[in-house]
């Protein structure tokens, strides 16, 4: 047992005043992914069970044995909401006294104390809130915030980006944070219609400690209206990776293999045509549904930016000369050097070399995409 896993235990079966001190508060949020408020006070033995998301707001008390449960299918592949599914989400002033266990699907409102199952009751579904409050808007603390966002494909080099603030305690730096965005942008891209509520329900309760942020998350990719709507403020750098390196990349992670390996949020919740049944589009070769995907994605981003021409955006190919400089002259971090990282490596994968025919297919739709977007 090492000295920082034995603290923990003793810190467990001691009253929550003792995990109180602000350097320990840091490593218990970052167990539950760090979307918790920095003043909320949360006991060491939460136990979370979750492959979902948990956001916790200000001034949220949770003491000691408390068990957090989620579930990362909020929606069928229909775009419908799975009642009894789903993350949860904690609003201000909470009080979680011991022992108590909170299913998925749980939104507990602002001000509760659930100290017994029958405090429970006053809690609601994330969708019976939706329905019952139409017209929730971005408190001003949200507003205030500068955030980066940095959108794409994923398998662009975008986690390097976000480590770049690291140790900045000024910036929040993250990768893919928020679980529930798979569903929520997979609703968005089948039903069409605004997502902007979903996201506010669990920003407005807690979104970064800081005001600068940069956000990488190949989610983003067709949120791009919400976003601006709610981050007057924000910047959007779209980094794109050449399509036949893209292609090779994804392909090696099993991406779009039918059937891939195993299913979870990511596989689950990949954007397909719409205009095309599934038999056409089984019928495709792997890398050409990974190279529609790489074409729809930037293309939608691209749209979005066309139709928000007063937002502040940049789009930078990856493999461009200048590519390290012009994104931190973007965030206004050009002091800094982006740390090299190389995930391929590290997760052990392959490098695949396409055929030839594969090669000039993606070379093609490289030279169209530019053509058609002025690149």
């Amino acid at each position: 047992m090492t000295l920082r896993s034995g603290i923990r235990k003793v810190l467990s079966h001691l009253p929550l005043a003792f995990s109180a001190p602000s350097f320990i508060q840091k490593r218990i949020h970052s167990v539950l992914g760090g979307l918790v408020a920095e003043n909320s006070k949360i006991h060491p033995s939460i136990s979370c069970q979750t492959s979902g998301g948990v956001v916790i707001g200000q001034n949220v008390r949770i003491d000691k044995g408390v068990t957090i449960q989620t579930d990362w299918k909020l929606v069928n592949q229909a775009g419908q909401r799975i009642q009894g599914t789903g993350d949860v989400v904690i609003e201000n002033n909470v009080t979680i006294g011991q022992g108590i266990t909170i299913s998925p699907n749980t939104l507990i409102p602002e001000g509760a104390n659930i100290n017994n199952e029958n405090d429970m009751l006053v809690c609601q579904g994330i969708e019976e809130y939706l329905t019952k409050y139409a017209d929730i808007a971005a408190t001003l603390t949200l507003e205030k915030k500068r955030p980066v966002f940095i959108l794409g494909t994923g398998r662009s080099g975008t986690t390097s980006l976000a480590n770049l603030v690291a140790r900045d305690a000024q910036w929040t730096g993250r990768h893919e944070a928020f679980p529930w965005l798979n569903a929520i942008g997979h609703q968005k891209h089948v039903l069409g219609k605004t997502v902007e509520r979903e996201l506010l329900l669990r920003w407005n309760q807690h979104y970064a400690n800081t005001v600068n942020v940069i956000d990488s998350d190949q989610r983003f990719y067709n949120l791009v209206p919400e976003l601006v709507s709610i981050f007057p403020n924000a910047k959007f750098l779209h980094v794109i990776r050449s399509a036949k390196s893209f292609v090779a990349s994804a392909k090696s992670r099993g991406w779009y293999k039918i059937p891939e390996s195993t299913e979870h949020r990511w596989s689950f919740y990949r954007p397909i045509p719409l205009d095309q049944s599934k038999l056409e589009w089984e019928s495709k070769t792997q890398e050409e549904r990974i190279l529609w995907y790489w074409n729809y994605v930037n293309g939608t981003i691209q749209k979005d930016f066309k139709k928000n021409i007063h937002i502040n955006t940049e789009t930078l190919w990856l493999e461009q000369d200048d590519f390290n400089a012009k994104c931190t002259a973007f965030m206004g971090l050009s002091t800094r050097e982006v740390p090299i990282r190389n995930t391929a490596k590290e997760g052990g994968y392959k490098k695949l070399i396409l055929a030839k025919d594969q090669i000039q297919l993606c070379d093609q739709t490289e030279s169209d995409f530019r053509h058609k977007w002025s690149l």
